[in-house]
């Protein structure tokens, strides 16, 4: 009688793996705005602006608003204060 190979489909890698990847592009913005702080990207860099815009939103308009603007402010100190409120608002909004 043969025996028959059952396969198994890992759950817990296809949950995973979409969780990792939206962390690593929470956390990936944090080093992104500081290399536009220091002149490595433009500022005003359309693509990046759009890239990120999602999390900009999330930023002023969700829950999410305190810990993300706190770990902004951990790279950016200069354009957020220590609660996670954006410190130069005027230019944000010449630049959506």
């Amino acid at each position: 009688m043969p025996i028959e190979e059952k396969f198994s489909f890992n759950w817990r890698l296809f949950i995973l793996w979409p969780v990792m990847i939206l962390l690593l592009y929470v956390l990936s913005n944090g080093p992104i705005q500081l290399m536009r702080e220091k002149g490595s990207i433009q500022a005003d860099n359309k693509l990046v602006l759009d890239f990120y815009r999602p999390l900009d939103w999330a930023h002023d308009y969700t829950s999410l608003h305190r810990l993300l603007g706190m770990y902004f402010h951990w790279w950016v100190p200069d354009w957020y204060d220590k609660d996670g409120d954006w410190l130069l608002r005027e230019w944000r909004d010449t630049t959506k």
